[in-house]
């Protein structure tokens, strides 16, 4: 049953983030084809041939994300010439930093989570409503919308972009393990959920564990075809 309810709000979720338009443009963002092409033009131009296939993808990456509210076109423009890196050092340190901050936020609210379901996950006394919500409520439900506000998704997205399948088979085996951990932060911004329907997640995976919780087996109760409970076997062996 809470597969069931993960499956049904991942689709959601998925079916909330497809693209919209076959040219690429992705529903709700005011970047079209003709404003990529010329912040990719640019990029290129000031960093060199050497980073061609991380500017595309990245210009694109970020665009799909970018909404009316993040700024204009001319401001997203500005955003990409500004905080693209070239240098491969400054590119690694920024890595390093991401992921030791993003193993601290992960980590806690984590920690958040497990903690609030200590009513659910173990046996503590009766489940009371009170503990439903608290463990309906995710602390970081806001986290990743946060970070379009304040820009620091589409760093990440426009310096490390995702890449298809596809893509990771046929470059991927001549990729380092640093190039192959650049593309797995790629994959963390590749569409941008409401943060309402995060929170509407861990309401439904809620209500699965409460299924579970509830679901309790009396194993004394059991009886087989003869009206023998496991305890008379238990008993006799």
């Amino acid at each position: 049953m809470r597969n069931l309810f993960l499956l049904i709000m991942a689709s959601v979720l998925l079916s909330a983030c497809t693209t919209g338009s076959e040219s690429g443009q992705q529903a709700g963002t005011p970047i079209d084809e003709s404003a990529i092409s010329k912040t990719i033009a640019l990029l290129k131009e000031e960093a060199g041939g050497d980073h061609d296939l991380r500017i595309e993808k990245g210009v694109h990456q970020a665009a799909s994300l970018w909404r009316e509210d993040d700024g204009t076109v001319e401001g997203f423009n500005s955003f990409c010439a500004d905080n693209f890196i070239t240098d491969p050092a400054e590119l690694e340190l920024v890595f390093e930093k991401v992921s030791r901050n993003y193993e601290i936020l992960g980590g806690h609210f984590n920690k958040i989570s497990l903690d609030l379901k200590v009513p659910l996950h173990l046996d503590v006394g009766i489940i009371h409503p009170i503990d439903q919500k608290f463990v309906a409520y995710s602390a970081s439900s806001h986290m990743q919308e946060d970070f379009y506000k304040n820009k620091i998704a589409f760093i990440i997205a426009l310096n490390f972009p995702a890449y298809s399948l596809e893509e990771k088979s046929e470059l991927g085996p001549d990729w380092s393990r640093l190039e192959w951990a650049y593309a797995r932060v790629g994959d963390v911004y590749t569409a941008r959920p409401p943060a309402a329907l995060a929170q509407k997640y861990a309401e439904v995976s809620t209500e699965a564990d409460m299924y579970i919780a509830d679901y309790n087996l009396y194993v004394g109760q059991l009886l087989d075809e003869e009206g023998k409970t496991f305890y008379d076997y238990w008993k006799a062996n």
